[in-house]
C-alpha cells in the first residue's frame, strides 16, 4: 500500500530543520576558526549562546515535523495537521533566525545594527513554546 506524500507544510518545516541544521554546523565551524577571541568576551559568549539556541531549535523543528508527518496529533499520517501545531514550528524557525541571526552577523562582521531584532526573535520563541504547551494541555482529538 503506497502512502500519500507528506503535506507541503510539513515538508517545508522539515526542510527548514535541515537547512537550519546545516547552518548551525557551518556557523559553528566558522566560529571555531574565525571568532576565536584573544580573551573571553561578552560577544563571544553571545555567539556560543546563539549557536546553541539555533541548533536546539533545529532539533525541535525536526522532532515536530516528524511527529506531524507521522500523524500527530490527529492519528492520520501524511494528512495536513492542524495549523496551530504548524505555527509553533514556524514560530521556532522565524524566532531562532531573528534571535540568533543578528548575533551571528555581529560575531562575523562586527556590525551590530541588527541587534534590535534579537528581542523580537526571543519573544517569538517564548510565544511559540507557550503555544506548544497550551496545545498539548488543551488539544482534544475530534
Amino acid at each position: 500500500m503506497k502512502q500519500p506524500p507528506l503535506p507541503r507544510s510539513v515538508r517545508v518545516l522539515l526542510a527548514l530543520a535541515g537547512l537550519y541544521g546545516l547552518a548551525a554546523i557551518v556557523l559553528s565551524a566558522l566560529g571555531a576558526h574565525l571568532v576565536k577571541p584573544e580573551v573571553w568576551t561578552a560577544d563571544y559568549q553571545a555567539f556560543l549562546d546563539a549557536r546553541f539556541l539555533f541548533l536546539s531549535h533545529t532539533l525541535a523543528m525536526l522532532a515536530l515535523g516528524l511527529a506531524l508527518g507521522a500523524g500527530f496529533p490527529t492519528g492520520k499520517p501524511n494528512r495536513l495537521p492542524p495549523r496551530a501545531w504548524l505555527l509553533v514550528g514556524y514560530g521556532w524557525a522565524l524566532g531562532a533566525l531573528l534571535f540568533a541571526g543578528p548575533i551571528f552577523v555581529k560575531a562575523f562582521s562586527g556590525y551590530g545594527g541588527l541587534g534590535k531584532l534579537s528581542p523580537l526573535g526571543g519573544t517569538l520563541l517564548m510565544v511559540s513554546w507557550l503555544g506548544l504547551g497550551v496545545l498539548a494541555l488543551f488539544y482534544r482529538k475530534k
